[in-house]
């Protein structure tokens, strides 16, 4: 237990010391004020529904007054003065027997609107993680872009203290001159990226609440297994998911709702029970005690013909929607496609941009070389440095690009948030500058840090720091425990947090070598020119693999007690008392995977066929209400199916039949 307990508490004293995209967006879904209003307005919107639903069940209405009457009657004959007092109570009971099918019209349309304005909803909180998203990958852009100028800087440095030293015996100042113009624009690109680093993070604490000060921050990982290779499949895909589509369908569906109540023409038949109860009121000393029952037809046979204008004005607002749909349809099919192709053409650009720097590195090389010999002059090496540093900057802006196209892919496909907070957090790093030697702290080698720094030997640190006590680890687990409880208590992620807490601590083995590491730079007040040099053997990196499995396994065992509740295991339980959303009815025609992927299920589900019917036990659940809100988080389509809330037991028996 101890020694589960010091793996836990240093993973997440890391956790703490770095801020990732998955921290920045699971703080974004929290805290953000705008996500908070959107479903603020869904919740809202869904109490129309069960408006609507009220106009199925009977009215119950009481009536009941008081009553005292001074009475004075004058004859010619004689006066008299006479007090009368007592009190009546009417209850009835109305009843909605038939109106031509407006009510249920009336119903489905509050549904449908519901539905729309959750999509609507559900789109702008997209938008808004995107922007949350892009910003924070734009701030570790200019983190890697400012490494780069820096050490361009230094580079120019050298170059200036040699020219210098040039002048003083020559009396030529042209090289001075020249390196000093590189200088001053090296200086004006640093302070451009400052500024933007400036606006960045102001943008990051305006959208997720987050002020990155000294904390660490890295490149994500990216899942190509994600990504969809054929592209009219990813259409297919794109067309199938997108937010708006499905928006404009339920705003068609409402429409026809909307026309389905104008076009019944039809008379109306309700019930009324009433039960009287009067006391000295109609007649003096008298009780009377009167029950009633009435049916009471309604039938307008002309209105002016305003139910016929309605109808035309509802049907023309129909077509409308289906042209918008058509044309929201092109232009999603046109965009996707174009993302589509931009992804695969970006990993292009970014292979020949790698080899692009090596070759001008090399070309460097043979200018120092002729340089010496006195066949190549000063400004060429400056000239040659500088379009180094160009073809690195663009590596940079195109590396960044890729990732922003392929967080936008995923967002067509409906995968964004889900995938961003299913993935397991990337410990993150601190870059600090090195005009020795840049040494990488990840335990996995990357390509791009070995182009980007001339002078990189590949070194591997150790994952083991001096542990701090006992009772200062246990503190920081329960305090990190508590910060996820009081993760869960926001409403707005409980669909997420599932998986999210599962893949915490289930941390895999993943060999990405486009994942970026961390930099550790070492200042030194002399820059020494940049050499590329690559010295990672087979043995180490399997060594390394080795090592970060065995620890995984540590980990996934002092977490064991904390994973969610698996059907699988409660289904085999002969004595389960839990709960399970039941799927019915599953399309014979399409594969268990892929239904699994299209309505990007967990892989905590359970298949088998009753009847010849293939049937979905997915997840297990304390409560049948808790079972009912997760139905709620399914894909919109999938809540159209034939879903139930049924014990596990009750499954159980229908399997062994």
């Amino acid at each position: 237990m101890y020694t589960k307990l010091i793996f836990v508490g240093f993973i997440f004293c890391s956790l703490l010391e770095a801020i990732s995209l998955k921290n920045v967006i699971e703080n974004t879904i929290k805290e953000n004020p705008e996500i908070k209003s959107f479903h603020k307005n869904t919740q809202a919107n869904k109490y129309y529904i069960d408006e609507e639903r009220a106009s199925f069940l009977p009215s119950l209405t009481l009536d009941a007054y008081y009553e005292k009457k001074d009475i004075e009657e004058k004859t010619q004959n004689s006066n008299r003065d006479s007090t009368q007092k007592g009190h009546n109570v009417i209850l009835k009971v109305s009843q909605l027997l038939y109106d031509g099918g407006k009510a249920d019209a009336r119903y489905d349309e509050q549904k449908n609107l519901y539905l729309s304005k959750k999509l609507a909803n559900d789109f702008l909180i997209d938008n808004i993680i995107q922007t949350s998203l892009e910003t924070y990958l734009d701030l570790v852009k200019y983190e890697e872009k400012l490494i780069l100028v820096k050490h361009n800087l230094g580079v120019h440095e050298n170059y200036l203290e040699i020219a210098i030293n040039s002048e003083e015996v020559s009396g030529e100042k042209l090289d001075r001159l020249q390196v000093e113009s590189k200088l001053a624009t090296s200086y004006v690109r640093y302070y451009e990226d400052v500024e933007a680093q400036k606006n960045l993070n102001l943008t990051l604490k305006e959208v997720s609440n987050l002020e990155i000060k000294n904390e660490f921050i890295c490149r994500p990982i990216v899942d190509e297994s994600l990504i969809v290779l054929k592209e009219e499949a990813f259409i297919k895909e794109a067309l199938f998911n997108n937010k708006e589509i499905l928006e404009q369908i339920t705003k068609i569906r409402k429409q026809n709702n909307v026309l389905s109540q104008n076009r019944l023409f039809l008379p109306s038949i309700n019930a009324y029970i009433t039960q009287e109860f009067d006391k000295d009121l109609d007649k003096v000393n008298t009780r009377k005690d009167e029950l009633s029952f009435k049916i009471q037809l309604t039938y307008n046979l002309f209105n002016g013909f305003r139910d016929q204008s309605k109808y035309l004005q509802e049907k023309t607002f129909l077509n409308e929607a289906q042209i918008l749909l058509d044309s929201l349809t092109n232009k999603v099919k046109k965009e996707s496609a174009l993302r589509h192709f931009i992804y695969f053409n970006i990993k292009n650009k970014i292979k020949y941009l790698k080899n692009y720097i090596l070759y001008n590195k090399e070309i460097l090389g043979i200018y120092h070389q002729q340089f010496e010999g006195g066949t190549r002059t000063f400004l060429d090496l400056v000239n040659q440095e500088a379009e180094v540093f160009k073809a690195k900057n663009d590596l940079i802006e195109q590396e960044f690009l890729h990732f922003k196209n392929y967080y936008q892919i995923l967002k067509d496909l409906g995968l964004l948030t889900r995938t961003i907070l299913k993935h397991q957090n990337t410990l993150c790093e601190k870059i600090v500058l090195s005009f020795d030697e840049y040494k990488s702290d990840s335990n996995e080698e990357n390509d791009l840090i070995e182009i980007l720094n001339d002078d990189l030997n590949a070194s591997d640190t150790s994952l083991s720091k001096e542990k701090k006590p006992d009772e200062k680890i246990d503190s920081i687990t329960q305090d990190s425990l508590n910060r996820a409880k009081d993760f869960t208590k926001d409403g707005t992620v409980n669909m997420m947090l599932d998986d999210m807490l599962t893949d915490i601590y289930n941390l895999e083995v993943d060999n990405d070598k486009k994942r970026v590491a961390s930099f550790k730079i070492k200042v030194n007040k002399k820059v020494i020119p940049l050499s590329f040099e690559k010295k990672v053997e087979d043995n180490n990196i399997n060594k390394k693999i080795e090592k970060k499995q065995n620890y995984n396994l540590r980990i996934l065992s002092s977490v064991k007690e904390i994973l969610p509740l698996e059907i699988k295991t409660e289904f085999l339980n002969e004595s389960s008392k839990f709960y399970t959303i039941v799927i019915l009815n599953v399309n014979k025609n399409i594969s268990m995977k892929e239904f699994i992927r299209r309505y990007y299920l967990d892989d905590n589900y359970y298949n088998f066929k009753v009847k010849g019917k293939e049937r979905i036990l997915y997840g297990a659940y304390i409560s049948s209400k808790e079972a009912k809100l997760a139905i709620e988080a399914l894909h919109p389509h999938l809540q159209k199916m034939q879903v139930v809330v049924d014990l596990i037991k009750n499954q159980k028996s229908l399997y062994k039949k």
